[in-house]
């Protein structure tokens, strides 16, 4: 095995293999630069999006290149809430006020949000950028 910086150690190890399948988002995406590497010219295939908290969408076209995928987000996964990050084109949080979380039916196109998951398991509600927990409304929000 003459692999300089184990640059294509899964194709040596690995000869019938057609490419790579791992959760290549989020908390992983510090991984993705040594993957490739072991990768060697194997495509990496990422067809979920999952998180701690479960799991939230699945890859509309996994042969896309990472950077390029779309996740849409089945209604079974979990229960989705959308906070909007701005109204109106202006910051939404407005001091202490937060704005109310809206449905999948009320999300506006080119607009952003924070994505918030009820799971199934326990019905706990978690902020995708949780960093403090806001106990009134069980929602880890940033």
């Amino acid at each position: 095995m003459g692999l300089s910086n184990l640059y294509g150690l899964i194709p040596e190890l690995f000869p019938n293999a057609k490419y790579v399948y791992g959760i290549l988002t989020g908390s992983m995406e510090p991984y993705l630069k040594k993957l490739r590497n072991y990768a060697g010219q194997l495509p990496l295939v990422c067809a979920d999006y999952g998180a701690s908290e479960g799991w939230i969408g699945v890859n509309v076209n996994p042969k896309l290149p990472h950077g390029a995928a779309t996740f849409a987000a089945p209604p079974n996964f979990s229960y989705f809430e959308f906070i909007p990050l701005k109204e109106n084109g202006v910051q939404a949080h407005h001091g202490h006020l937060e704005p109310e979380p809206v449905g999948l039916t009320e999300v506006m196109v080119d607009e952003e949000y924070e994505v918030v998951i009820t799971n199934f398991a326990g019905n706990q509600c978690f902020g995708m950028s949780c960093l403090q927990a806001d106990t009134s409304r069980n929602f880890l929000l940033q």
